[in-house]
């Protein structure tokens, strides 16, 4: 392995296997605080989140980050993170 896959290979176990600053994930939202507003007379019905995103339809919006490649693990990650969306949906 080269030294820049043994870097990215001891990124991931690190994040993995030992004790790091942000154990838990997010969404992010908890940096924001919102104006809440009342909307009695919605009809949640008439909500429509659905999205399309390089010509496919998705039921809502979807963020994946990205992921790093570089060794054999990671490239399988990825791959599984490619999944996800049609295993949502």
């Amino acid at each position: 392995m080269s030294s820049t896959q043994t870097r990215k290979a001891d990124h991931l176990r690190i994040c993995l296997e030992e004790d790091v600053q942000f154990r838990q994930m997010t969404n992010g939202f908890e940096r924001y605080r919102f104006t809440h507003y009342c909307l009695p007379e919605l009809d949640f019905s008439e909500i429509d989140i659905t999205t399309t995103f390089l010509g496919k339809s998705l039921n809502a919006p979807l963020l994946i980050s990205s992921m790093t490649g570089g060794t054999e693990k990671q490239k399988r990650l990825t791959i599984d993170w490619q999944k996800l969306p049609k295993l949502i949906n």
